[in-house]
């Protein structure tokens, strides 16, 4: 399913923080499950070098599923500091559902399986550094698939894991 799709660039970290006025996001694209507004949270100290040196999966200690940044439509982490944004995002670049023998649908569970269907056997919920080699060749094989970001829920949130992320704009 996912091999038709044309390969993207290689994503190169750090990646600088692309910013847009808050007034200004309408004019980015993006298929409706990824549009509208986006939170990330992460610690003082880490969001500080974040907006000085770009987006990097070093500055990231608990990834899971190979994310470079995780973001949610709500605030979840308290004492974190919180970034807003938008996405653009063709609808070829985005995956919200994940088939497997278990079925599909949009849960952690069907993305686990997934994952691991699709020969990435140590795929799992435990978090890791972001550039540990499980998170790595989680986010190649969905970028080597031309899928810059998934969506899936979890806990009954939904969260989107960003592999490319030039794709989101950070409010001014």
């Amino acid at each position: 399913m996912l091999d038709s799709v044309e390969p993207t660039r290689t994503v190169t970290f750090p990646m600088p923080v692309r910013f847009v006025p808050s007034g200004r996001s309408s004019h980015l694209d993006c298929p409706s499950p990824f549009a509208g507004i986006w939170h990330h949270s992460t610690d003082e100290s880490t969001l500080y070098q974040m907006m000085q040196n770009g987006w990097n999966p070093l500055l990231n200690r608990n990834s899971i599923y190979g994310t470079a940044v995780y973001l949610s439509r709500s605030v979840w982490l308290p004492n974190q500091m919180t970034i807003s944004g938008v996405l653009s995002l063709d609808k070829t670049e985005v995956m919200t559902q994940f088939q497997s023998s278990a079925g599909c649908g949009r849960s952690q569970d069907h993305l686990v399986w997934f994952l691991k269907e699709n020969g990435l056997s140590h795929a799992s919920r435990r978090p890791a550094p972001g550039n540990d080699t499980k998170n790595q060749e989680i986010a190649e094989f969905f970028l080597e698939r031309g899928v810059k970001a998934i969506r899936f829920e979890e806990h009954g949130t939904d969260v989107v894991a960003l592999y490319d992320p030039s794709c989101f704009y950070v409010f001014q």
